[in-house]
């Protein structure tokens, strides 16, 4: 049966202007294939297959199908074939491990038309999938975050794309808790490490499975995991402390908010306070703030030392936005921002610790 109506192609490697490399997509119908058969029609969507007539042989049990053609489902046909050609290529095969049961669900359309079968597969491919969130909350690899979060603060975390307004967005408080993980923990001081929460907040989260996953295996993922938990809520309670943006009145910009520029701050109308600062400003400042994280009594936790200058810091952050052109996207990208803010953290800390 082959795949001509189908919006994408499957085995990996058979279009020479294709990368040969099979995504995990692949890999996770194999292991299903392998380890669970009896429960693949269950973990898979199965095939959609459309002809332009069916003749159905009700004694025989057989459909002879007319043009033909998968219009979804491509990758688990693909892995069924790779499955099976695997036993061609043995000169003897042990058929007990040819699974038992091994059941595939087709949907079949017989439409004549050949344009109405394109945007039938055009409506089949374009689904939107199910987000990383809904799969992170289903699996209970967000339980424990929620549970320290809720604790601190009575409010619920978002584990689903479904999950009401009220809750707290997963998201940000990874990102707020990357921000703040030392290189004690993250053991990776490269640029994209600091800029991946600004840049890459998807991966934050992808990130964060990983470590659930290989907590048990893994002492380095382990440490990670468990610092994600022990800082989050301080990450956040910091992240809203700077957002809040008391510490920013007194300082000579508001001469520098005009126009697109007044994104960065949000005053208050009666007083002119400024009461809200853009997460573009704050993102450089909280990854500062990762010099003052220590671990105490086995928990991590954020400790400002007390030759720590917060106004120093607020200098050297607006120095940095003006440096950008009040750009707060080429802010949040900028490693030697990142860097620049740092040294105000690193040097306080420093002086703190030969103090003591």
């Amino acid at each position: 049966m082959n795949t001509r109506d189908n919006l994408r192609d499957y085995i990996p490697g058979a279009d020479p202007f294709k990368p040969a490399k099979r995504n995990s997509v692949h890999k996770a119908i194999e292991a299903t294939i392998h380890n669970e058969p009896d429960r693949f029609i269950n973990r898979n969507g199965g095939l959609t297959i459309t002809c332009s007539t069916i003749e159905i042989d009700d004694k025989q049990k057989v459909a002879i199908l007319s043009e033909d053609s998968v219009i979804n489902g491509a990758q688990t046909r693909g892995e069924i074939l790779r499955y099976l050609e695997s036993f061609e290529q043995e000169t003897e095969i042990d058929y007990q491990e040819i699974p038992d049961n091994f059941h595939v669900r087709a949907e079949i359309i017989a439409d004549p038309e050949h344009s109405s079968v394109v945007e039938t597969a055009i409506a089949r491919n374009s689904a939107s999938p199910v987000k990383s969130i809904s799969q992170a909350g289903g699996r209970g690899q967000l339980n424990e975050l929620g549970e320290v979060v809720f604790k601190a603060t009575g409010k619920l975390i978002k584990k689903s794309e479904t999950d009401l307004d009220g809750t707290l967005d997963t998201f940000h408080i990874l990102q707020a808790t990357r921000l703040l993980m030392p290189f004690e923990v993250s053991q990776n001081d490269t640029p994209s490490e600091l800029l991946r929460p600004y840049k890459q907040r998807a991966l934050c989260l992808e990130d964060f499975t990983k470590w659930y996953e290989r907590k048990g295996t893994d002492e380095g993922d382990r440490r990670r995991y468990q610092f994600t938990l022990d800082i989050a809520a301080t990450a956040l309670q910091e992240f809203e402390y700077w957002q809040a943006g008391s510490m920013f009145n007194g300082k000579s910009i508001r001469a520098e908010t005009g126009g697109i520029k007044k994104r960065t701050f949000k005053r208050d109308k009666k007083g002119g306070k400024i009461v809200w600062v853009s997460p573009g400003m704050v993102f450089p400042i909280l990854s500062a703030m990762r010099h003052f994280v220590v671990m105490k009594n086995g928990k991590w936790i954020l400790e400002k030392p007390e030759l720590f200058e917060e106004a120093e810091l607020v200098d050297a952050a607006i120095e940095q936005w003006r440096a950008a052109d009040t750009n707060l996207v080429l802010l949040g990208r900028s490693a030697a921002a990142y860097s620049a803010l740092s040294f105000i953290t690193r040097t306080a800390k420093r002086a703190s610790d030969r103090m003591n």
